[in-house]
Formats: C-alpha cells, sequence, structure tokens
C-alpha cells in the first residue's frame, strides 16, 4: 500500500517557511555593510599604476584591463674589493636608500703607539685610508644610476607581486573572496555622524598569470557591473533607493565601461539622484586623503578591491524560495521538509513519485554504469540511493571521494537524471574535473575556476550541447545506446568466462586428498614425489609404528630434543626425587635468618658474660615485666642526670657545683632538714615572679633607707597614700594638704618609676610591687646562703627572679632522683633484693647490672629461636621419605653450623629441579611409550638423535605417509588467462562511459523544451556570425550569443560548480535538479541548506574529522537558540538546536539518513605520512593505504629541529621568523634537488596565520613567479588546503616554547587535514622538543609519530628462514621456498604483505615499483577460499597491484623452470635486485601511540584564555600581504608562556566600546560573542584618527 504525498501539507509547508524564515534572518543578520574601503582585505588604487602600465578605460566584459609584466631585480654593480668591510651589503642592495653609507671604521686593525710609547691594536678609520673614499664616490655614481633604475622597476615589481598573490589566494579560495574593479568613491559624512568612504560600482574582475611570460592580465568578468548603493546606504535615512533603481538595471543590462565614459555619465547621474544633498562628482583617479566633509562627493578613484564575497545572493536565493513557499501552488520541498520533521521512507519516496508524476521514484537498483573500477563501498551508495532519498558518505582524506563521485555522476548521468555537484571550495571540484572519462566531461559544464577559464568552461559545455543537438536523432541514438548494451553484455560475459576458468585451474590445484600426514596431503603425485624426496633423511624413524599411532608426534621437536637430554642425563639419585619429600626451600628459614640467629646468640651470650657483676647476678631471680618497669625508671635517672650535667664524666666535675652536692645529700640523708626547708621557702617564688609580671621592666627609684625601720615606715607612707589615690583623691598644694600626702612627701622627693614621680594608684602599686619584691628577693637569698650558694649582688630584679627561679628548678630534679632512687631501692627490697644506692657511683654500678640482665635474658631468647627454627625442619621431616638434603640442614641447626645450612638449602634447591626433570623425563616418556615405543630406544641415544633432530616432524610424518597420485601440469596458462582477463575489464570500463554517455545524452536532448532548443540553434547561428571575433559587429554577436547561452543552461545534464558559484549561476527553481551531490560537506555550513530546494534526492560526502565551519562560541549561540525556538516552536530541541552555524550540513544530513557509509581505502598518501592520522583519528576503523611505490622514492616522513628559535605576537596571530626562514631554506634547496623535479610544494601552518603571511611574502622575494606555478606552491592554513593535495608538504609547528596543549576537536580537525596533504613526502619544522609538549597535545603527537615513523619498504625481511621448517611469517613451506629463491637472488622480498584486511603470499619491491607474487599451493581450501582470494586479487588489482603467479606443481615438478617468467617479468617492470635497503631490527614507530581524543569544541591551548569569540577569527587566511603587528617576542625555550602581554594585541579594543561604536555607525552586531572582523577593522580606523 503506497503512502499519500505530504508535499502539500500545510503544516508541513509552514514548518518548512519557517525554517527558511530563520535561515535567511540568520544571512541576514551576518550582513554587515562596509562603510569605508580600507576595511576591506587589499586595496590597489589604479593611480598608483607605474607610469608604463597603460589601463583600457573603454575594456568591456572579458576584455583585458591592464597587464603587467614581472620584472626581475638587477643586481647592483659591484664595489671595489678595497670596500669589503666598508659597506653593508643589504644597504647596497636597497635601492630605497639615498646612497649606502661608508663605515666608520674598515675590517682591518692597523699598529698604534700612543704618547706613552706603548703599542696597540685598532681598526682603520677613513682618515687611515683616504683612498677608501676615493673609490666609494667613484662607485657610487654608478649606484645611484642603477638605484634611479631600480626604483623605477621595483614599484611594478610590487604591483605584480601582489596581482599574483591574489591570483594565488582566488585561485584557492574563490568561494569566500573575489576581486572587483571599484569605481565611484562616495566621501561623505551623514548628519549622524557616520562615516563613508566606499566605491558605488564595482565590476568582477580575474588575474590571469601566463605560466610561460609570468605576465599578469587583469581582466573583467563576464558579469555585470554592479550599483551597490542599497548594501553601502540601504540604513540611511538620506539615501533614496528607489530613485536609483533604474541605474542598477542599466549598470546589469547596458555595456557599462566603469572606467569609460557611460561608466562616469551612471556616477553623474546617481550624484545627482542617491542622496540628500545631491553628491559633487570629480573625474578624479586619485583618491580623496583628507577626510570625509558634510557634502557627499564622489570620485572616479578606480582601485582594484579584494573582498570576501556578499551575502545578497544566498538572500535572493531565500526571497525566491519563500515567494514560492507562500505562493498559490505552495509544495514541500522533500530536501528541507525531511529537516524539519521526520519522515520515513515511504513517505520520502512519497514525495519523489509525486514529483516525477506518479512514476517510477527511485533510482535503478541494477548494476550502476561506473566507468572507473569501484569498491563494495561505491556501490552501495548507489544502493542506498535506490532506497532512499540521500545517501552520507564518511571520505577520510585521500580515500578517493573524487573517484565515487565520478563513478557516481556517471551512473546518474546514465539514468537520466540531472545533477548538481557542488562543495564549499574549488580544489576537490577540479580534481572531480580532471578525474572524469571525457564521454562524461562532455556532458558537464566544470565551474571551478573562472579566474584561470571559467568561462571558457562554460561556453564550451554549451558548445558541446549544441553540437549534440544539432545532430540528434532520436531514433539513431537509440540504436547506438542498444548496440552499446550489447557490447556490455559481450565483454561483461567474457570477463566472467575467463574468470571462471582462472577459478577452476586454481581448484584444480588446491583440491586436497584426505590428510595422511602434515604436509602430505593432496594429488598422490606430491605424497609419493615427497616420500621419495624425504626418504634419506627419514628413514631413522622406527617403523612400522603402531597401529593407532597418531598422525602428527605426540611431541614436538622441542620436547623430543628435551627429552634425548632427559634420558641422557639420568643418574639413579635423580631417579629416586620423585619418592622424596623435598620441602619447598620457600618455605624455609633462609640461611641469611639462621645466620643471624647464630650469631646473635653467640654474640648476645658474650656481652652477657662481659657486662656480668654481683650485682647482676641477684637481680637475675627478675622477671620481664619487673625488669622493664625497672628499667624505665633508671632510664627517667639517667635522663634527670644528664639534665643536671651529672652523668657519667660529668659527675666528677659535678663535685664542687651546689647540685652535685644537693644530690650526694639527699642520697646519702645529710643536711635533709636544711635542704627541705630551703625547698619550703619556693612558695615564695610564685609572689616573685607575679610582682615581677606586674613591674613589667619599668625602672623604678627608691629613695636611700637605714634600716629596716625606715624602710617599713616607707612601705607603710607608700600604701597609704595608694589608696589615697584609689578613693580617687588626687595630691593638693598648700597648706590642707592630707596627712597621708605629708607622710609621703619626703619620700616622692626621691621616688619615680618611669623616672617620673607616682601620682596615681597605678604608679605607687609598681613602686610597691618592686619594693616588696626585693624583699621576698633577699629572704630567698638568705635560704640558699644557708646551703652555700650565692646570687651576684649587681644583678636587676628581673635577673636575680630568674636566677633563683633556675636554681629552684634544678633542686626539683635533684628531690626527684632521690625520689626515685628511694622507689627502685624499695622495690628491690620487696623481692629481696638489697643493692646499695647511698652516692651516684652505687646507682650507676646498679644500672650497669640492669643492662646486664637485658643481655642475658636476649641470649636466651635467641636461643629459644634456633630451637624453634631447628624443631620445625623436624616437622617437615617426619612428612614422608625426606630427602637426605634435608636431614642434613637439620643437623646443621643444631650444632650451630651456618655454613653447611646453607649448602643444604642449595642442594634442596638442586632436589627440587631434579625432581621437575624427573617427572617431564616421565611425561615425555610415557607420551612416546604410548604412540611408538620403540622409539625411546633412539632418543637414548643422543649422537643418533643429534643427528636426525631437525627432521623430526618430517620423519615422523614420512612413516605415516603412504599414499600419493600425480599433479596436473599446465605452465604459463594462468598467466595467459590474466593478462585476457585485465585486457576485458578495461574494454568493460571503457564500453560503460561510453554507454553511461550514450544514455545521458539521449536523456538530456529529449527532456530539452522549446525555449532551449530554440536559445541553442540562436546560440550557433550568432557564434557562426561572430567568426573570429574581429567584424565590426563582433561585440554585438558575443552579447547575443552569451544572451541565448543563458536560457540553454538549463538543459544542461551536469553542473560541476562551489557553492558560492552556485548562487550565482543557478536559478532558485525548486527541484531543478535531480540529485545534488555535496562534497566535502563538512566545510558546508548551514548557508548550503538551499541546495535542498535545488534536487530532492542528495548525496553528502565528508568528514565530521576533518575542517568544519568556524568555531562560533557560547556567546554568539544563544540569540540564535532563541530565534529557532520562536521559529520552529514545534520541533523538539534536540533536532531544532542543530540549525547553528556550529554545525556543518554533513551534521545535519547524517541524522536524517541511515547508516553512515566510510571510505577507508586511502590512494593519496604514503603509507608512513597517512598512519599518522589513520591511528590518531581513525582508529575505530583504521585506513587502509593502497599506494604503490618503489625505493626511489623521498624519504616520506622529514622532522627538522629548528635551534634559537623565538616566536612573536599571541595567539591566532603568532609567529616563528626563525622557523620560516628554515621553511623557505629548504624550500628553494629542494626545488634545486634533481629528485624533487616535477613535484609540486604546499606550505601548512599549524597555528593562527601570521605565520602563514610571512612564509608566504619570503617565497615571493626568493621564488620567480613561474617557479611558484611550476611547483604550484601554496601557503595557508589546514582549512585552505582541505580537499587538495601536494607531492611534498611543509607543516609549521610555529611555537617555540612550552604552551598549552592543543586537545579541541577544532585541533584535531586542522592536524588530521595538514598530516594528509602530502602525496609523497611530508616535513615537520619545530622549534620545540616534544618534553615541552603535554602528552595529551596533538602537537606532541604530530611530532613524536614523525621521529619514529613506521617502516612501510625496506623493512626488515624475516630472519631463519628455511626450506623445510615453518616460519611464523609464512602460511606455507612453499611460500618460503619461492622466498628463498627470490632473496638469493638479491631482491628485496616480505612475505605475507597486508593490504586491507588482505594478505599477498610474497611482494617483491625495487626502485620503480612493487610486484605481487601470489603461491598457489596446498594451503587453500576449497572453492569458498579460492572465490574469496579471487575478489581479493579483483580488489587490490584495482587499486592498482600487479600479480605474477606460481602453482606449487610447477614448483615442485622443475623451480628453475616455474621461476624464469618471474625474472623476466620483474627485468620488464624495472625493478632489480639490492635496490631495496633494509633496515636492521623491528619496524620504527611501534612504541608511538596516538593520543587520547577530547570531545571538547572550540579552541584550546591558543593562551592563558582560550575563549576566542573576540580574537580575529583562526580561520583566516594567509594572504602574502603586511603582516600584522607583532604583540611580543619571547625565547625560545622560555618556560611556558606565551609571549604577552596578553590578548590586546589581537583585540580592537573593549568589546563593549566596540559594539557601542558599531551600531552609532550603522552595523550590526550581537551582544556577545565574536565580533566580525570588518568591524574590528573600521573600529582601528575611525579611531587612529581621533
Amino acid at each position: 500500500m503506497s503512502v499519500a504525498s505530504r508535499a502539500r501539507d500545510p503544516k508541513l509547508i509552514s514548518s518548512t517557511t519557517r525554517l527558511v524564515e530563520f535561515l535567511r534572518d540568520l544571512a541576514s543578520a551576518r550582513r554587515t555593510p562596509v562603510r569605508d574601503v580600507a576595511d576591506y582585505e587589499k586595496v590597489l588604487w589604479l593611480a598608483d599604476l607605474p607610469e608604463d602600465i597603460k589601463v583600457k578605460p573603454d575594456a568591456t566584459l572579458g576584455g583585458i584591463l591592464f597587464s603587467i609584466d614581472f620584472v626581475r631585480l638587477v643586481p647592483p654593480p659591484p664595489f671595489p674589493e678595497e670596500l669589503e668591510g666598508w659597506l653593508d651589503p643589504q644597504e647596497v642592495e636597497n635601492p630605497r636608500l639615498d646612497a649606502p653609507k661608508l663605515a666608520a671604521t674598515g675590517p682591518e686593525r692597523i699598529r698604534v703607539i700612543d704618547e706613552n710609547h706603548v703599542e696597540d691594536r685598532r681598526y682603520e678609520t677613513l682618515e687611515d685610508r683616504p683612498d677608501v673614499r676615493e673609490l666609494y664616490e667613484l662607485w657610487l655614481d654608478d649606484w645611484r644610476a642603477w638605484a634611479e633604475r631600480e626604483r623605477r622597476r621595483l614599484r611594478q615589481r610590487e604591483w605584480h607581486r601582489d596581482l599574483f598573490t591574489i591570483a594565488g589566494r582566488l585561485s584557492q579560495a574563490d568561494d569566500e573572496w573575489e576581486l572587483v574593479l571599484a569605481t565611484g568613491l562616495l566621501a561623505w559624512t551623514t548628519p549622524d555622524g557616520t562615516r563613508i568612504r566606499n566605491h558605488l560600482l564595482v565590476t568582477r574582475v580575474h588575474v590571469q598569470v601566463d605560466p610561460d611570460t609570468e605576465r599578469v592580465d587583469v581582466i573583467l568578468g563576464d558579469t555585470a557591473p554592479i550599483l551597490q548603493d542599497r548594501e553601502l546606504l540601504g540604513d540611511l535615512p538620506e539615501f533614496s533607493p528607489s530613485r536609483t533603481d533604474r541605474l542598477r538595471e542599466r549598470a546589469r543590462q547596458d555595456d557599462i565601461a566603469c572606467l569609460g565614459a557611460s561608466g562616469a555619465e551612471l556616477l553623474r547621474t546617481w550624484c545627482d539622484r542617491g542622496v540628500e544633498p545631491p553628491a559633487a562628482y570629480l573625474d578624479d583617479w586619485a583618491p580623496a586623503q583628507q577626510r570625509a566633509g558634510t557634502t557627499p562627493q564622489v570620485r572616479l578613484a578606480p582601485a582594484l578591491v579584494l573582498r570576501k564575497r556578499d551575502q545578497g545572493a544566498l538572500l535572493g536565493y531565500y526571497d525566491a524560495m519563500l515567494d514560492a513557499l507562500t505562493g498559490a501552488d505552495a509544495h514541500a520541498p522533500l530536501g528541507l521538509a525531511q529537516l524539519v520533521e521526520p519522515l520515513d521512507r515511504e513517505e520520502r519516496m512519497a514525495f519523489l513519485r509525486e514529483r516525477e508524476g506518479g512514476g517510477d521514484a527511485t533510482v535503478s537498483a541494477g548494476e550502476p554504469l561506473f566507468p572507473l573500477p569501484a569498491n563494495p563501498e561505491q556501490r552501495l551508495i548507489m544502493t542506498r540511493l535506490a532506497q532512499d532519498n540521500g545517501v552520507v558518505v564518511q571520505g577520510p582524506p585521500g580515500t578517493g571521494k573524487t573517484h565515487s563521485i565520478a563513478n557516481l555522476l556517471s551512473a546518474l548521468l546514465a539514468e537520466g537524471k540531472r545533477v548538481l555537484v557542488t562543495s564549499q571550495k574549488t580544489q576537490a571540484l577540479r580534481v572531480l574535473r580532471d578525474k572524469l572519462p571525457k564521454e562524461i566531461a562532455d556532458l558537464c559544464i566544470s565551474m571551478t575556476d573562472l579566474g584561470r577559464g571559467g568561462s571558457a568552461e562554460l561556453e564550451g559545455g554549451v558548445k558541446a550541447l549544441s553540437a549534440r543537438f544539432s545532430t540528434y536523432d532520436p531514433a539513431l541514438q537509440a540504436e547506438q545506446i542498444a548496440a552499446a548494451r550489447k557490447r556490455l553484455d559481450e565483454a561483461r560475459r567474457e570477463v566472467a568466462r575467463l574468470s571462471e576458468r582462472i577459478r577452476a585451474l586454481r581448484e584444480s590445484e588446491t583440491y586436497v586428498h584426505a590428510d595422511v600426514a602434515p604436509g602430505y596431503r593432496g594429488t598422490l603425485a606430491e605424497i609419493a614425489r615427497r616420500l621419495r624426496q624425504e626418504e634419506p633423511a627419514c628413514s631413522w624413524m622406527p617403523v612400522p609404528m603402531p597401529p593407532d599411532a597418531p598422525a602428527e608426534p605426540p611431541i614436538g621437536v622441542g620436547e623430543a630434543a628435551e627429552l634425548a637430554e632427559l634420558l641422557a642425563e639420568e643418574t639413579p639419585q635423580r631417579r629416586a626425587r620423585p619418592g622424596q619429600h623435598i620441602p619447598d626451600v620457600a618455605t624455609l628459614p633462609s640461611a641469611e635468618r639462621v645466620q643471624t640467629l647464630i650469631d646473635e646468640e653467640r654474640a648476645a651470650r658474650s656481652i652477657a658474660d662481659e657486662a656480668g657483676t654481683e650485682i647482676s647476678a641477684r637481680l637475675e631471680i627478675l622477671d620481664t615485666a619487673q625488669l622493664t618497669w625497672l628499667e624505665n625508671v633508671a632510664r627517667a635517672v639517667d635522663g634527670d642526670l644528664h639534665r643536671l650535667g651529672l652523668a657519667d664524666a660529668d659527675a666528677a666535675r659535678g663535685e664542687d657545683e651546689w647540685t652535685a652536692r644537693a644530690l650526694a645529700d639527699l642520697l646519702a640523708g645529710r643536711d635533709t632538714t636544711l635542704w627541705e626547708r630551703l625547698d619550703g621557702l619556693a612558695e615564695r617564688l610564685a609572689a616573685l615572679q607575679e610582682a615581677v609580671r606586674r613591674i613589667n621592666f619599668r625602672p623604678v627609684v627608691h629613695p636611700r633607707l637605714d634600716g629596716p625601720a625606715e624602710m617599713g615606715a616607707y612601705l607603710q607612707a607608700m600604701r597609704a597614700l595608694r589608696d589615697h589615690f584609689a578613693a580617687g583623691n588626687r595630691l593638693k598644694r598648700g597648706l590642707l594638704r592630707p596627712a597621708v600626702q605629708r607622710q609621703a612627701e619626703p619620700y616622692l622627693k626621691q621616688v619615680s618609676v618611669d623616672g617620673i614621680v607616682p601620682d596615681n594608684a597605678e604608679l605607687l602599686s609598681i613602686l610597691i610591687d618592686d619594693l616588696e619584691a626585693r624583699q621576698i628577693v633577699e629572704q630567698l637569698r638568705r635560704g640558699w646562703r644557708t646551703v652555700g650558694v650565692e646570687f651576684a649582688a649587681d644583678l636587676s630584679l628581673d635577673e636575680i627572679a630568674s636566677s633563683i627561679t633556675d636554681a629552684y628548678q634544678r633542686l626539683a630534679v635533684v628531690r626527684r632522683i632521690r625520689e626515685a632512687v628511694v622507689t627502685t631501692a624499695g622495690e628491690l627490697a620487696k623481692l629481696g633484693v638489697h643493692v646499695p644506692m647511698r652516692t651516684l657511683p652505687e646507682w650507676t654500678a646498679y644500672a650497669t647490672a640492669l643492662r646486664a640482665v637485658r643481655l642475658r635474658l636476649e641470649a636466651e631468647q635467641a636461643t629459644a629461636a634456633l630451637e624453634e627454627l631447628r624443631e620445625s625442619l623436624e616437622r617437615q621431616a617426619e612428612t614422608g621419605t625426606p630427602a637426605p638434603e634435608l636431614r642434613e640442614a637439620i643437623h646443621a641447626v643444631a650444632t650451630r653450623d651456618a655454613v653447611t645450612y646453607r649448602l643444604c638449602l642449595t642442594a634442596l634447591s638442586t632436589a627440587h629441579q631434579e625432581l621437575a626433570r624427573q617427572r617431564r623425563c616421565d611425561e615425555l616418556a610415557a607420551r612416546i611409550r604410548a604412540a611408538h615405543p620403540d622409539l625411546l630406544d633412539v632418543l637414548a641415544d643422543r649422537e643418533k638423535w643429534k643427528r636426525h633432530r631437525s627432521t623430526w616432524e618430517r620423519a615422523w610424518a614420512w612413516a605415516k605417509a603412504y599414499t600419493f597420485f600425480d599433479e596436473q601440469r599446465q605452465p604459463g596458462l594462468e598467466q595467459r588467462l590474466e593478462a585476457e582477463l585485465e585486457a576485458a575489464t578495461a574494454r568493460v570500463m571503457r564500453i560503460t562511459a561510453e554507454l553511461a554517455a550514450a544514455q545521458a545524452w539521449d536523456a538530456a536532448l529529449r527532456r530539452m523544451t522549446a525555449e532551449q532548443t530554440l536559445a541553442l540553434r540562436s546560440y550557433e547561428q550568432h557564434m557562426t556570425a561572430l567568426g573570429k571575433g574581429t567584424g565590426k559587429y563582433a561585440e554585438r554577436y558575443r552579447k547575443l550569443a552569451r544572451q541565448a547561452m543563458s536560457k540553454a543552461l538549463d538543459a544542461v545534464p551536469a553542473w560541476i560548480m562551489p557553492i558560492q558559484q552556485v548562487l550565482e549561476t543557478i536559478p532558485p527553481d525548486r527541484d531543478s535538479f535531480d540529485v545534488v551531490i555535496v562534497d566535502e560537506a563538512s566545510q558546508a555550513s548551514i548557508d548550503a541548506l538551499f541546495l535542498l530546494w535545488l534536487a530532492p534526492r542528495v548525496i553528502v560526502v565528508g568528514d565530521d574529522k576533518q575542517c568544519a565551519p568556524s568555531v562560533v562560541s557560547h556567546g554568539e549561540l544563544e540569540p540564535i537558540f532563541n530565534k529557532l525556538a520562536t521559529y520552529l516552536p514545534d520541533m523538539p530541541p534536540y533536532l531544532r538546536d542543530a540549525f547553528t552555524p556550529k554545525s556543518s550540513l554533513f551534521d545535519l544530513l547524517r541524522t536524517r539518513f541511515g547508516g553512515l557509509l566510510r571510505l577507508r581505502e586511502h590512494f593519496r598518501c604514503m603509507p608512513e605520512i597517512i598512519e599518522f592520522s589513520s591511528r590518531q583519528f581513525y582508529s575505530d576503523e583504521p585506513l587502509v593505504p593502497l599506494r604503490q611505490f618503489g625505493a626511489d622514492r623521498l624519504d616520506p616522513v622529514q622532522v627538522v629541529h629548528v635551534e634559537g628559535a623565538y616566536t612573536e605576537g599571541s595567539y591566532t596571530r603568532l609567529r616563528n621568523p626563525v622557523e620560516a626562514e628554515k621553511i623557505v631554506e629548504r624550500i628553494l634547496k629542494c626545488i634545486g634537488d634533481p629528485a624533487y623535479d616535477g613535484k609540486t610544494f604546499g606550505v601548512v601552518v599549524l597555528q593562527g596565520t601570521e605565520q602563514g603571511k610571512l612564509i608566504h611574502n619570503m617565497l615571493l622575494e626568493k621564488l620567480d613567479p613561474k617557479e611558484w606555478e611550476r611547483r604550484r606552491l601554496r601557503v595557508g592554513t589546514p582549512p585552505d588546503f582541505q580537499g587538495d593535495e601536494r607531492d611534498v608538504v611543509f607543516l609549521s609547528m610555529v611555537i617555540a616554547e612550552k604552551r598549552p596543549a592543543v586537545t579541541s576537536t577544532e585541533w584535531q580537525r586542522r592536524y588530521n587535514v595538514a598530516a594528509s596533504r602530502a602525496r609523497d613526502q611530508m616535513w615537520l619544522f619545530h622549534s620545540v622538543s616534544p618534553d615541552l609538549l603535554s602528552p595529551a597535545c596533538l602537537r606532541r603527537s604530530l611530532l613524536t609519530y614523525m621521529l619514529n615513523p613506521p617502516v612501510a619498504l625496506g623493512g626488515a625481511m624475516p630472519k631463519d628462514v628455511t626450506p623445510d621448517t615453518p616460519h611464523p611469517a609464512f602460511d606455507s613451506l612453499f611460500e618460503q621456498r619461492v622466498f628463498l629463491r627470490i632473496r638469493e637472488r638479491g631482491y628485496h622480498v616480505m612475505p605475507q604483505f597486508e593490504v586491507n584486511g588482505r594478505r599477498i603470499d610474497l611482494v617483491v619491491s625495487g626502485a620503480r615499483g612493487r610486484l605481487a607474487v601470489e603461491c598457489d599451493g596446498d594451503h587453500w581450501h576449497g572453492p569458498e577460499r579460492l572465490e574469496a582470494d579471487l575478489a581479493r586479487e579483483r580488489e587490490l588489482k584495482r587499486a592498482g597491484w600487479r600479480f605474477w603467479r606460481v602453482r606449487e606443481s610447477e614448483f615442485y615438478f622443475d623451480p628453475d623452470a616455474a621461476l624464469a617468467p618471474l625474472w623476466e617479468e620483474l627485468e620488464r617492470r624495472g625493478i632489480h635486485p639490492g635496490e631495496v635497503p633494509v633496515a636492521d631490527g623491528n619496524e620504527a614507530g611501534a612504541a608511538w601511540s596516538a593520543v587520547p581524543l577530547s570531545a571538547e569544541d572550540g579552541w584550546d591551548g591558543l593562551g592563558e584564555d582560550d575563549d576566542v569569540e573576540e580574537i580575529v577569527p583562526v580561520d583566516e587566511e594567509a594572504d602574502g600581504f603586511a603582516s600584522a603587528p607583532v604583540a611580543s617576542r619571547s625565547a625560545a625555550g622560555a618556560a611556558g608562556a606565551a609571549s604577552a602581554p596578553g590578548r590586546a594585541a589581537a583585540k580592537a579594543g573593549p568589546a563593549a566600546g566596540i559594539r557601542e561604536w558599531a551600531r552609532r555607525n550603522g552595523y550590526t552586531v550581537a551582544d556577545r560573542g565574536r565580533l566580525p572582523e570588518e568591524v574590528i577593522r573600521a573600529y582601528q580606523r575611525a579611531h587612529s584618527t581621533d
């Protein structure tokens, strides 16, 4: 049951309309008017042309405006040798100077004598060499004459260089840039302050470089001039667009010569109508230099302007689409409808059926007419397209996307489809144009390079269509198609017949008899011949074997050799080992442990015996806990003695000190009462310390007092006065002074606190504290004198208080020692042990005895440990029959013999080995005994075994084999069949192209309308009248022919053009094509969605791992999300939010169709080059390199480390001058190297654009344009190179110091593209070592890979290959024997060479190529394997491989005769012995591994702040013009950081201020996100003059 079409569903039409409205709104918002011509990329004023260059003012469309010849610099006249060192060579070569200056000193040093007659040396001066000035003056006249001539030539050279650079840029990126002739410079400051300085009239021009003469021609384009006043002034109230509509129409329709009278007249008329007030017109070529005034002025001021293409054409497309969607007969186009609402396959097919009038809407599912070889993936594309209206193909770099599109285009044209092939950039389309067979190419109009003949391609396509139309006869065409189909069927049948013959022939060789024995299968002749051949070497094997002997030996040759050795060395001792208990040595104490225990026991007993005393003997009754407690007390006493300085020798010196005396008295019980009384005074210390604390070092002066009575009176008076003050009273004067004051007054005159008389309670309290503290000190002094301790009399109060406090602390330690000694003596007494401790020496003797007790205890513990060890060994011996070595070990422990114990452990280890060998011997012998008992006697004879061990498996198989049969021989037959098959296949391809073209022409001519037919006839008529194009009416006929051609274009079956050209060439008619094929779709933004309006079917070819549309910051996305929610509210957000500038066409459409098809076979690069991208970015499905090559190729990977490099600038404007110089030097060397003859060159800069500009300018100075063109030299960023390739590519890493890692998806895409552009050789120039790069950084990944790349050719051939022993590198002995024969001749040959998951038996390599050698032998199994092998071979032949086959039967019958044709084939292909150097060791590159890939979008690694939303876009192309200002400079190797002052160099100013200024001046900018580049430049220019 068919599903009805929803093309007229109002809801679907409404959703589609809103999507188009959103896209138009988005494009319109990004269209910012350029007010100032200086904001364009490059402006060349024609007024500045050299005088010799003549402009043709009346040149019309397609005519040459002017030409500039390339002039080579003439070297300056050589200066005399005498001036060497006096002149700067750079100044001599600079004609801009007035004259090169003479240096003040010369190069030579002369001897001089000073006034002191001392000899010295100095550089000569002009006074010393008057001849130098004379020679200079004579030479200078010639130099000035040369400089005058060169200055005139230099101006022409600079113009030529700029135009040459523009030509190169347009050839690489004419989808983004255009060159126009601009006239009518409007200069005006509007009433609201908007400043305008831009041209009104523009005409597209092209730049052509003659490859022979290097002349540059500036040619007017084929499109009419455009009056761009609406774009420039549309938002200004002073502009009247309706009054200039007629002028815009005149510019489009009339033949306006922009520099001629008609152009001037158009501009004058505009001045009267365009603005208020009217503008003044000046017919002046020079641009106005003064600032624009309030009165508008227009002057001719012609200029060549390089600018970005305008969005006007896209907006016009959207307007036309909206008109159609909102008209009376509105239809929802399938391509766009499926984006706004999910449509299943049946619904989509219903759309197609309605469009095609209810007929068959599907693409044919039969065999597609592919004129080029195709792999299964390419055929699957057509299968998918037959089942749906779209297919998404992922095409990694170099995987034949163009080849696939060429096949698809041919097959679709053959089915009568009208096809548009487009891409964001033109590079891939140019390759496609060259890839198409001529028969198909004639059907297509390829507009891939208007600057280099694109208009001629257009005209040529119409001519071909016209020629076909003039001779078209439908009946005759049908006969030709039928005849071609018949020939194709015959050719295909012939291919099938030859393939079947080859299959049958190989199957006869591969048919095998039931296995008799290893190596004895297949024909009886093979088995019999093998038996005869093997008998001399194999008859040593005992026969007959038992009937049930296995087909293969029960043990391998290695095991047999092992058994022979085991039998030969067998002894009675080893035979007894299986019945013995042999403990694991690892479970026994080590020899070192036993040695340690013995040593510890011996040492402990010796020390204990030496330390023993009469006291220690008494102390031996102590148990462990008591001993430990006493030891702790003794250690505490010992610590206190050290604190008092009385330990050991210090005790003797301390006898004269009071601490020693106090300790002695207290231990002995002398004067204890005296010491206790002194200790009792310690309670006064607290009062003393508190008083001292309150005084706090304040100086106090007391009166001189005589005796205690006077002191008491003084203290009483001061206390009374303090209490008086504390009650709130003050000192008074006069007779009414209180009594307390009068009593104190005699003292107050002599006292002070802090130098003043105490007049308040606080000061008096301090004075009283001081007096009381001194009384306490005196009391304590008296107490210490009783024990003979005196303190110095001249100490301050604080010092004497501190000294007394210290003395009491030491006394407390003494008392603590006495208490510990008394406690110890008491505890010992409780145990019945009495030890004298009344003196310090007695205590020391006791402590020493205590240590001796501890040592004795440790000795006993060591003995116990040894006894425990011996007992554990005894328990081991009780388990089974102990090994004799175990008994000996037990005895060694008992006798304390560590040496014997060590020997026993060694012997036990040996016993384990003997046990293992005996068990192994018994195991192997049992297996042989079970299979072939007689063989044991042979194996026991070591000498006999050694003679025959190499034939172990062969002899066993020989003994088993018994039948054979003859082989079938047909030498040379397969080679002849292969040649016939190759020719038949080529014939199929050729006929396919012819048939596809015939069917396509028939379909195209049948569907032509009457209008198109009339237009074609008119075109022929006018072209005939034009003749040679020199007649009086030639221009009229040419114009009429163009008009007729424009009407006939719709009949063209296929168009190939970039997306921008589609907008300008193809009318916006719904479904005007049947299929749109979009190449490099990952580079196409959502602006390209209009393509889905043009056709209901789409094939999208791209790669999300290659460069995508420019990164958009999150700040820019938010308003877009809001717009989407407004325009498409019914669409789920997860689908809706994909419609942002961040998404590519590839991203959008791969979610709408079925499974993604991936192309994996890589045809472009050498394997070592593409391996990086394959492993780093496509590890899930690695690419398969199929490129053929020989040993005379360039080394694929080269790395140059640049020493002494540094960087300038920052972020995206980083550049490395030293690295740039090295790259230029290397390019120049390569150009001079014959190995690079005919090679094309490219330079890819891995970061920013400034480095590319720098290299571009350096190369322009060094290379002639002719060499530039010859090498197709290109300098740019990875996005510039996407879809393009060069033979040799030079990568510049740019950075010269440690930088943040680059890991994001945008960097991944760029590195993937950069590393996959080189066909033959890729250079990486780096100024930073890998150790300074993060392990996660893509820079490090690429650098480390290239420093250690894999080996693809010249790898080490396998070693140790013999004709009779299987080698793991081969599938069969047959392959090994052929390999050895080839190697013996000196060829480089590799076995089991893998290509695209398929293995080639042998590959022979030479200087000019490689040859695959297939060994058809008995290792094949059955027809399924054979068919797979045939398919494998066909795929590899399609990829360029050439095969030569040898059959096993032929080889064994006569090896020399079988291989003779191989030597002839190798010679014919130029493959000779000794041409390939053999690498040593394993393949390099094995250590490299890809870094994990980040899933983060955007940019990282640019500096401290990776947010690039307001940095000049990083995907800006290198243009070769003047570099941007340098922000800073940092030396190579500097730690870390970017060169900095930061982002200021990359920004145009504070973002908010720029936005405000931009809005005031008519620019449309968002609140957040990256500011457009033209806005930044306009802001800079506006403020540079303020």
